[in-house]
Order: C-alpha cells, then sequence, then structure tokens
C-alpha cells in the first residue's frame, strides 16, 4: 500500500508589513512613478523622479499653502477699501485730451479729509487715490476747502503743462512732476478763500 502525501500549494498569509508594501508598490504603478521607496526597499520603473514619504508630505503642504495664498488673493481683489471719491470740481486742457479731477477721499470717520487730484482722460473719473496730488491740512494748519481738504488751484499753463496751486502748509503725500505725458508744477500759496478756482486759459 502506498501513502501519498499531499503538498500544498497554498503560500502563507502575508505579514501587515508585507501587506504595506504590496500596497505602496501598487499604488507606485498605478501613478506611473519611476521610482518609489516602499519602507526599507525600493521598486523601480525606470523614467520618473524618486518620491519617497517624506518628499511627498512637503508636497501637500506646499500645494496647501499655494492653495490658501491664492484664495487669499481672489477675496481680496473682490472687496473694497471701503473709501468712496467726492468729486469737487474738474478743469480740462486747453486741447481736450486730459482732464484734471479734484477730488476729496472718504474712507470713514476714522480717516481725516484730504485734497487729491488725479489726471484721466477727457470725461474720466478717477479711480482710487489720486494719481497725480495727494495732500491734507496737517491737523488743521493749512487752510481748506468747503469739502474739508486743503484748497487747490487749478491752471492749464499749456496743454501738456499743468500749474498745482495748494494751501501754504498742508501736508503732502504725492506731487508728481509727471502724469501721462503732461508736466506739473506746483505753488504753495497763502489762502485766499475756501472755494477752489480754475483755468485752462494758456499765457
Amino acid at each position: 500500500m502506498f501513502t501519498v502525501t499531499g503538498v500544498s500549494s497554498a503560500r502563507p498569509a502575508a505579514s501587515p508589513q508585507d501587506q504595506t508594501k504590496n500596497f505602496q508598490r501598487a499604488a507606485c504603478r498605478m501613478a506611473q512613478v519611476g521610482s518609489c521607496r516602499t519602507g526599507s526597499s525600493r521598486v523601480s520603473f525606470g523614467w520618473k523622479t524618486d518620491i519617497d514619504e517624506g518628499s511627498t508630505r512637503a508636497s501637500t503642504k506646499l500645494m496647501l499653502r499655494i492653495g490658501f495664498l491664492a484664495a487669499g488673493l481672489i477675496a481680496l481683489s473682490g472687496c473694497s477699501d471701503g473709501c468712496a471719491n467726492n468729486i469737487v470740481a474738474s478743469a480740462e486742457a486747453p486741447d481736450g485730451l486730459h482732464t484734471a479731477v479734484i477730488f476729496q477721499r472718504d474712507c470713514g470717520a476714522t480717516s481725516g479729509f484730504s485734497t487729491q487730484v488725479s489726471l484721466v482722460g477727457p470725461g474720466g473719473e478717477p479711480s482710487g487715490v489720486g494719481n497725480t496730488f495727494r495732500a491734507d491740512d496737517y491737523h488743521g494748519e493749512a487752510a481748506t476747502g468747503d469739502w474739508g481738504g486743503p484748497w487747490v488751484e487749478l491752471r492749464w499753463l499749456a496743454p501738456d503743462h499743468l500749474l498745482i496751486g495748494y494751501a501754504a502748509k498742508s501736508r503732502l503725500f504725492k506731487d508728481e512732476d509727471k502724469v501721462s505725458g503732461v508736466k506739473i508744477s506746483y505753488d504753495s500759496m497763502p489762502a485766499r478763500s475756501s472755494s477752489t478756482t480754475f483755468s485752462n486759459a494758456v499765457d
């Protein structure tokens, strides 16, 4: 009588460590990554840059930071600064190609009054702060106009030359020499009146 002893072809159950490695290897193949580190072993597929667990975590953190930054910039771009421009008056250049606009920028009760000037195109209005001249009354030192900021006079000396006269003792925050091809001159003057005068006459 012969006794036949069967040989089992079943493989022993994989350990948890082996299961983890197998899962990582499969993930590498699915992602088509050229080289992966799975614990202490290395799986290579030959055509992409090495990626390990540490670099993956670092990349994830970097992407999250970039995402938060982008979201913040988008939110800020859609928000107003809470200020409003109240136009006082405007003076058009003799050739009609430019307009000087005087306005008071109102940013709420916590901010003082200012007088600002922007040079814009024909029929345009200032956007944001003045692009040519900005000043306040320096805590009451300078004479003010009806709008609360220091008074200003505008005079076009030529189609490309604007003279801005302003109240003496004003505190200047901006006084550009040239804007959009127009030369800007300034004159600090003693108080005349609370009104603003304009001229587009060419001497």
